[in-house]
């Protein structure tokens, strides 16, 4: 009777540790997946940005050739 308790309290330990391990997967994949977006986020403003820049220095030069 007392293998079967020991036991028991085994198994539910090593329960914990896997929930605890699952848990532990999943939160990095979320980490991941967000910084990611993150990433994607930051390049998407640099484009942005490249974009403008190069649009204003067109408008200006066609501005300087009409002058």
């Amino acid at each position: 009777m007392q293998k079967f308790y020991l036991q028991k309290a085994e198994d539910k330990k090593a329960e914990e540790q896997l929930i605890e391990y699952l848990t532990w997967l999943e939160s990095e994949k979320q980490w991941k997946l967000k910084e990611d977006k993150w990433r994607k986020e930051d390049q998407a403003r640099v484009n942005l940005m490249k974009q403008v820049y190069e649009d204003r220095a067109k408008a200006i030069g066609a501005r300087q050739t009409l002058t």
